[in-house]
């Protein structure tokens, strides 16, 4: 099923990036240009799974944030215009998804 596949694929490509970086693979600068700096901040801890669960986290509350506090424009939402029902945030979700083309995802 393409939603486990999916689900599957960003964790596999952060494991291969933290066990990259912990082995220092990457150069400094080449991480600092191309890796978003929240990942430098949550990169570090006991082991690489732990790394991936805190990116996990980090991805899964900007993604909340974006389609529940933001209108289509990306703009901030006041507080009591948030978006929290589940089954309103579903379609912004899968609109994202076609828009950003992520079925192009291999």
């Amino acid at each position: 099923m393409e939603s486990e596949r999916l689900l599957d694929l960003g964790p596999n490509a952060d494991r291969a990036f933290v066990t990259k970086l912990h082995a220092g693979q990457f150069a400094r600068d080449d991480t600092l240009k191309h890796a978003p700096i929240a990942i430098m901040f949550i990169a570090q801890g006991p082991s690489v799974d732990f790394v991936v669960g805190r990116i996990y986290s980090a991805v899964v509350q900007k993604t909340f944030d974006q389609m529940a506090k933001n209108d289509n424009n990306g703009a901030s939402l006041p507080s009591d215009k948030w978006i929290t029902d589940v089954s309103l945030l579903k379609p912004i979700a899968e609109t994202k998804y076609r828009a950003a083309n992520c079925d192009l995802i291999k």
